[in-house]
């Protein structure tokens, strides 16, 4: 009995740390700032934005890039699930595929939509 047991913890044992390992680090998360203008309202208006970048192995399994949460302080929270790379932009898009937005992590600049305005700005990252 003890050694049915050991052999069945050698198979085991492994399959769950990597399970573990894959759920742990599957993404990662950086948030961010961005100060801009909304194209029906020229006043400064700030948009914390979150972004989840997927891991390599993640595309074994998934189309998306990662996701990401936009937030305008007491006002509006909006999320896009699927994300795409197209050369140094990341491209937004919205639950039926439409362009939604663009984020370029190299200049950190942002332009979206978010509830039916455009918001465009310049991103910092925060803690």
């Amino acid at each position: 009995m003890t050694n049915k047991f050991k052999k069945i913890s050698y198979i085991l044992i492994p399959i769950v740390v990597v399970f573990v390992f894959v759920i742990l680090f599957s993404e990662k998360t950086t948030k961010y700032e961005c100060i801009g203008k909304f194209q029906n309202n020229n006043t400064d208006k700030t948009v914390f934005l979150k972004h989840s970048e997927y891991r390599w192995w993640v595309s074994l399994w998934s189309d998306s890039k990662g996701m990401m949460w936009f937030e305008i302080p007491t006002k509006t929270v909006d999320v896009s699930t699927e994300l795409r790379e197209g050369g140094n932009l990341i491209r937004i898009l919205g639950f039926n595929n439409e362009m939604k937005g663009i984020f370029s992590p190299l200049s950190k600049s942002l332009s979206i939509k978010i509830n039916g305005d455009f918001f465009d700005g310049l991103c910092k990252e925060i803690k």
